[in-house]
């Protein structure tokens, strides 16, 4: 196994308790990773020395060595002044809990949880290919790239954790949607909203979005987790759920 600690280095265990690697990465590993087909380790980073902000940098690095072998910096391809939902503070703009790699095409499935922001990122170009997002606030140069919502129900997630993509159909993912506020314009609060596990089904051809299963919101509020929490698939028919 590989885990991360909470100093952020790598370490790569058996299930008795045998350490085999131990990777000190450049910079700390505060929520996510996931391993490339080369072998390298890609994870969600920060440096706060290059704007003052926190949790949106995007690191590929050696397995055993840490050493940094490509960048990306989420400041410079999506927009820190959009409005925060929910509201992180200025330099925890984006808030990037999630990663997983797509080897379909290249990619990775992030999620920004101060932006209430699914993106997908090429790892070729280092450009956006598409976002789930609510369309509020965002300039004219990101609207092409919102996918549109399509069928119902339908809703956007909403200071979301934890983002997976389907081991069978690479264009579904599963998202752990915390529900904060659940509005822009008309903000609910937390005694009216709800937590629930969200899958959606992504046609990038047609640039749309549809819902295509979902699970808490039956609960309503009772269950109603404002930060943390994971999901993950099983099977592809069978899907994992921690409310944090």
């Amino acid at each position: 196994y590989l885990y991360c600690n909470r100093i952020g280095n790598f370490f790569e265990i058996d299930m008795l308790g045998n350490f085999y690697a131990v990777t000190p990465p450049p910079s700390n590993c505060h929520h996510d990773f996931d391993l490339l087909p080369n072998g390298n380790i890609i994870y969600t980073g920060q440096d706060e020395s290059v704007q003052g902000t926190v949790e949106d940098k995007i690191y590929e690095i050696e397995y055993k060595t840490g050493k940094i072998v490509n960048t990306i910096d989420l400041y410079n391809i999506l927009d820190p002044e959009r409005q925060q939902l929910p509201d992180m503070g200025k330099a925890d703009w984006f808030h990037n809990n999630s990663l997983c790699y797509d080897k379909n095409d290249n990619s990775i499935i992030i999620s920004g949880r101060s932006q209430s922001t699914i993106a997908k990122i090429s790892l070729t170009t280092k450009k956006l290919m598409w976002m789930i997002s609510d369309p509020f606030g965002w300039k004219p140069g990101f609207q092409s790239l919102l996918l549109d919502p399509v069928g119902k129900p339908f809703e956007y997630a909403y200071g979301m954790h934890s983002v997976r993509i389907n081991p069978i159909n690479h264009n579904q993912l599963i998202v752990f949607d915390n529900g904060n506020f659940r509005s822009y314009t008309n903000p609910i609060a937390p005694r009216d909203s709800y937590t629930r596990l969200v899958e959606f089904t992504v046609d990038p051809n047609n640039r749309t979005v549809s819902q295509s299963f979902e699970f808490g919101k039956q609960f309503g509020s009772e269950n109603f987790t404002a930060a943390l929490s994971n999901v993950d698939y099983v099977t592809p028919n069978n899907m994992f759920i921690c409310y944090g």
